[in-house]
């Protein structure tokens, strides 16, 4: 969403338009706890509004002021890591005649 620099009422306006304009709820219910606290509301007010903690009100300012409003966006977890290593996986691969794809011996069905 680009660069984010403003201040008071406007930044309070920009983070309401911004909110609209946006198709991920999470991101604009922090956009608009943001404008509360904008708007001279209190953290107190603006975790009310977003049904969180003040803890997580602090995190989206911190957030937000190191990457605007796209810091706000919630990433996807990295999930686990791997079992096997590089030369494991190459192995399983040449085992399977090159394939990653696991066979089932049919006689154990």
């Amino acid at each position: 969403m680009g660069n984010f620099v403003a201040r008071g009422f406007r930044r309070a306006e920009l983070s309401r338009r911004l909110a609209r304009q946006t198709r991920d709820a999470a991101q604009a219910r922090c956009l608009l706890a943001l404008a509360s606290i904008y708007d001279r509301g209190s953290r107190s007010d603006a975790a009310r509004l977003g049904n969180v903690t003040l803890q997580i009100v602090r995190d989206w300012v911190m957030r937000f002021k190191a990457h605007g409003p796209d810091g706000l966006i919630n990433g996807k977890a990295p999930g686990p890591k791997s079992r096997l290593n590089d030369t494991q996986r190459a192995a399983l691969a040449q085992a399977n005649g090159g394939s990653m794809c696991c066979r089932i011996d049919p006689s154990y069905l």
